[in-house]
């Protein structure tokens, strides 16, 4: 075979640029770059193929080569930027550009361009996670690692006790995201059973009827499971969908694309568990310690989104430091414990309820009138009443404030106020701003 026919058959694109950007002979791209034909790039600019920020980026980098002899260069150091493709979308390509020279002239550049989803690399992902790019956009970016204009990657994030969210690899794929999702939800387990490999073919006819037809849909017939484990638990699974003709075999999973799999299950679970991290310390920061509610920060941040059709209680807990001298403060912080339990029950799912401090609470009652607002706050009330279960404690009450959200009055302190005014007509009461 001779080196121009073998250069033909490579998935990568070389291609011919002169200094001002305008592409000559190009080679490669054996089947389709991008979802291009190769052949269509000679004769255009390579700023056609650039977004308006890349363009910059990419004519900043050249300029900085212009005046760098050749033989002074060091060995061509690959770097990232997103090119256009036949979806008018941004694509991921590792790009490779040696100087070339005619007569002993720079004259301009040969690039390799290799898209991402053909290298065995996983760092855009954990690039866009370190600088700050969203959830959602980590999460698509993991899934277009290894997919192709022909496959399709879901990432099934699985968090305990939180709404399973599927991401696909292309928009294309959203409802069939979707469908993955609502099947999960209700008891679809596709990973179920892989353990000792990273990933394992599925039979698809053992897939739900409504994803079955989803997949159909897009002529997949190819269905792949990796779980993303961390901490012994499943976090989060890949599913891989593809044409019969895919390069991953019905029954089996090449060595090759089981490493780069591998990989990417390996990366995901440590995004997974940095997010995880994350989350747990936020919750630690909004929460307080001692009953699990919600603690004078986060009660604040609640606060601050809800708007005048919302209404707040301000309650104290009455004489509650005679229940420290007479019990000591580990029967004190029992009783604190049990007052923020029956305040909870006597509140709504969707209400916020914190400890804002000592004996003080305070409940952020959304979407409600005052008629309803006064029964809570009075349910809450004669719920405390009731006797304690903590040994040795008599009797406890609580004095609470309510009032209305105005955008002219500070809410808590026009509850508080009302609080007090409870406490001083003779406690074990609600009164209203």
């Amino acid at each position: 075979m001779e080196g121009g026919n073998l250069v033909r058959l490579v998935r990568p694109v070389v291609a011919k640029i002169d200094g001002l950007g305008n592409i000559g002979r190009v080679e490669g791209g054996f089947g389709g770059f991008l979802g291009l034909d190769a052949a269509s790039l000679e004769n255009t600019s390579v700023f056609d193929h650039l977004t308006p920020f890349e363009g910059q980026r990419l004519a900043k980098y050249f300029v900085q080569k212009a005046d760098q002899a050749i033989d002074s260069m060091a060995v061509p150091m690959s770097f990232r930027i997103d090119l256009l493709g036949a979806d008018g979308k941004p694509h991921p390509v590792d790009v490779i550009p040696t100087p070339y020279e005619e007569d002993g002239v720079a004259r301009g550049w040969v690039v390799l361009a290799i898209p991402v989803a053909t290298t065995t690399a996983v760092s855009t992902a954990l690039e866009a996670e370190m600088a700050g790019a969203s959830r959602h956009r980590v999460r698509q970016l993991l899934t277009q690692e290894l997919a192709s204009e022909r496959t399709g990657w879901f990432l099934l994030d699985l968090p305990e006790g939180g709404p399973v969210t599927v991401t696909g690899s292309h928009d294309r794929l959203d409802k069939l995201a979707e469908q993955l999702r609502s099947d999960v939800e209700a008891g679809w387990v596709p990973w179920e059973g892989i353990t000792e490999t990273v990933a394992a073919p599925l039979d698809i006819e053992l897939a739900p009827p409504e994803t079955r037809v989803a997949l159909d849909a897009h002529a997949f017939t190819r269905l792949v499971a990796a779980p993303v484990i961390a901490g012994g638990k499943v976090i989060a699974t890949y599913l891989h969908v593809a044409p019969t003709s895919c390069y991953i075999h019905a029954d089996s999973i090449m060595i090759n694309v089981m490493d780069r799999i591998k990989k990417l299950v390996d990366v995901t679970s440590l995004v997974l568990t940095r997010w995880s991290d994350q989350d747990e310390l936020t919750t630690l920061a909004m929460c307080d310690t001692l009953t699990g509610l919600a603690n004078r920060q986060a009660f604040s941040a609640a606060l601050a989104e809800r708007g005048n059709d919302s209404a707040l209680i301000y309650i104290d807990v009455d004489s509650f430091k005679r229940v420290n001298d007479t019990l000591g403060h580990d029967a004190g912080d029992k009783v604190l414990c049990e007052v923020a339990e029956r305040i909870v029950a006597a509140c709504r799912p969707s209400d916020v309820v914190a400890r804002l401090g000592g004996d003080e609470f305070a409940v952020l009652l959304d979407q409600v009138d005052l008629d309803t607002a006064q029964t809570i706050g009075q349910r809450i009330v004669e719920s405390v009443r009731e006797p304690m279960s903590v040994e040795g404690c008599g009797p406890v009450t609580v004095s609470a404030g309510l009032a209305k959200l105005d955008d002219d009055v500070d809410p808590i302190d026009d509850a508080d106020h009302a609080m007090l005014r409870a406490k001083r007509t003779g406690r074990d009461q609600l009164v209203i701003a």
